[in-house]
């Protein structure tokens, strides 16, 4: 019973079913605009890498 939804928070996990697996990703910040999102992932830029990245927050729902 997690509440989902389209407005990222930081805090909320960010998931998408793009590529072959889906991914999901921790929102570690949100530009002023709530147009972009900062993520922590791991495996985004090869398996057993944490990575930190901008993306655009529409690409994602969210998990709170």
């Amino acid at each position: 019973n997690w509440q989902t939804g389209s407005t990222p928070a930081i805090g909320a996990i960010a998931w998408t079913a793009a590529g072959p697996y889906g991914h999901v990703a921790i929102v570690e910040g949100i530009s002023a605009d709530r147009h972009r999102v900062y993520l922590s992932e791991m495996n985004f830029n090869g398996v057993k890498s944490v990575t930190y990245r901008w993306a655009s927050s529409t690409g994602f729902r969210y998990i709170y």
